[in-house]
């Protein structure tokens, strides 16, 4: 299990959020592949950082 500073998990939602915001018009089914791609991101950012 990988630990990684909330703070900068925190940063990376808060611009994800901001996307989606921007991305508002979009059908439901886009918004479900975006969060995806925002967990997807989170997971491969959190065990690249384990690597290091």
């Amino acid at each position: 299990m990988t630990t990684i500073s909330f703070g900068r998990v925190e940063q990376h939602i808060d611009m994800c959020e901001d996307n989606l915001k921007i991305s508002t018009t979009l059908q439901n089914q886009d918004k479900y592949k975006i969060w995806d791609n925002i967990l997807y991101t989170l997971t491969y950012q959190s065990n690249q950082a384990g690597e290091a």
